[in-house]
């Protein structure tokens, strides 16, 4: 396999990403918009989908896709932190910043698809 090669494979590989990321995106957004307690089950779910894209994204070198992803991430993990596992209220404000992040999330997956 030569470096033209290596090339067309990387591509190939960013472009599925890009394409999973879209759906994974939407999931996010949904899964924040419905969500309506900080349930342990909920919010370990949120964070794994979000560090999965924010990895992926840094990796293929989307790091505008990877930093709203990290955002997201982020915000979860001081969520676990701050409230116990037996469901606390997810605060109106902690909610409506993460689905600003899912939405930039979603425009940022656009821009790096070239759409």
């Amino acid at each position: 396999m030569d470096e033209d090669d290596v090339r067309l494979r990387l591509a190939q590989l960013a472009e599925r990403f890009l394409q999973r990321a879209r759906v994974e995106a939407a999931t996010l957004h949904a899964m924040i918009e419905s969500a309506h307690s900080s349930d342990a089950v909920m919010t370990g779910e949120l964070e794994q989908l979000a560090h999965k894209i924010h990895g992926s994204g840094m990796t293929f070198g989307f790091s505008a896709v990877g930093k709203c992803a990290a955002e997201i991430e982020h915000s979860i993990e001081e969520l676990k932190l701050r409230t116990p596992s037996t469901g606390a209220v997810l605060e109106p404000e902690l909610r409506q910043r993460l689905l600003e992040c899912s939405r930039q999330l979603a425009r940022e997956i656009e821009v790096a698809a070239g759409h």
